[in-house]
């Protein structure tokens, strides 16, 4: 209590402290009872009277373990994964648990953290941070992507054993589907122009994308045009490649209508073509109608023999159609 009383003819009286046998990590110096005269009735304290009494801690510090209330989570929502730090018994101080993240997923693009460290409250027994799945657009095959968190340090506590706990994240996104497109649908054999085909994703994947592709039409490589390949590869992260056609500027005479290059997808790998894609572009000539010549290999021929002369027609430039010379 907090009364002493002294019976009539007694000279004594007491009032007693009793250590109380918590759990709770109490380091430093021990705490004290201070126990002061306050007013006494029917007599008078002589001078000032205090007595201190220390309670000794019989608690070791706390050890913390590491949970996870999931180990799997989805993109979509996006769903959340807490990971709760708990002492082994509580503490009259704050205990700071840092942590360390790892894994196969990329912060910022796959997750956001609450944080690197836990703090647990003195007198508290959890504490917690978050892993949270970024709803990305990418697809990520395989696997699912991994965020492994381990206790890294512990201040006013110590790790039970070797804590970690991870969470997967799952996609959920599709394959990307590619389209096509060109940027010339006309080029000439002066210059010589280039026509640019790009292969466009409906959105990023984690690995690279082959889109390989077909030509065809009426023009013919090496003589009408060139090209920088037969494949377009889309790095991974990326949206977008290219494929160029270039024309040959040589000195045919090709009338009619314009030869054409047709491109078209042929097979896609770690991806879809989405519906036909086909594109086209048209080479026009450059060239003049060819003039023609006349020689003669001998201008004097006798009649024994008997001596032939010949005569030939030449072209200034060479045509893609026969050439017709009508002699007089």
């Amino acid at each position: 209590g907090v009364t002493i009383t002294i019976a009539a003819g007694s000279l004594t009286g007491t009032a007693t402290v009793t250590a109380v046998n918590d759990t709770v990590y109490e380091p430093g110096a021990n705490e004290t009872v201070i126990v002061d005269i306050d007013t006494v009735t029917n007599g008078t304290e002589s001078g000032i009277q205090q007595r201190t009494t220390d309670i000794v801690d019989n608690d070791a510090a706390p050890s913390v373990t590491l949970t996870v209330d999931d180990t799997s989570i989805t993109e979509a929502a996006p769903e959340t994964a807490t990971f709760t730090a708990t002492l082994s018994n509580a503490s009259s101080q704050a205990v700071t648990v840092n942590l360390l993240y790892s894994g196969t997923a990329t912060l910022t693009n796959d997750y956001t953290r609450s944080g690197v460290t836990i703090t647990i409250a003195a007198g508290s027994l959890t504490g917690t941070a978050t892993v949270t799945a970024v709803n990305d657009t990418v697809y990520e095959p395989g696997a699912a992507e991994t965020v492994i968190v381990d206790i890294d340090t512990i201040t006013n506590g110590t790790e039970s054993g070797t804590q970690q706990q991870t969470t997967n994240i799952v996609d959920n996104d599709a394959a990307p589907s590619v389209t096509l497109t060109v940027d010339d649908i006309s080029i000439t054999e002066a210059a010589p122009e280039t026509a640019t085909f790009t292969a466009t994703l409906s959105n990023a994947s984690s690995q690279a994308v082959t889109v390989n592709l077909l030509y065809s039409g009426t023009a013919t490589l090496t003589n009408d045009y060139t090209r920088s390949g037969v494949t377009i590869t889309i790095a991974a992260g990326s949206l977008t490649g290219t494929a160029t056609v270039t024309a040959v500027n040589d000195t045919v005479y090709e009338p009619g209508a314009n030869e054409t290059v047709i491109v078209d997808i042929d097979t896609v790998t770690n991806g879809t073509e989405s519906g036909i894609q086909q594109r086209t572009t048209d080479i026009v000539d450059n060239d003049a109608a060819p003039s023609v010549t006349l020689t003669v290999d001998d201008t004097s021929i006798t009649e024994a023999a008997p001596e032939t002369a010949t005569f030939t027609a030449t072209l200034s430039n060479a045509s893609s159609q026969a050439v017709t010379v009508n002699l007089l």
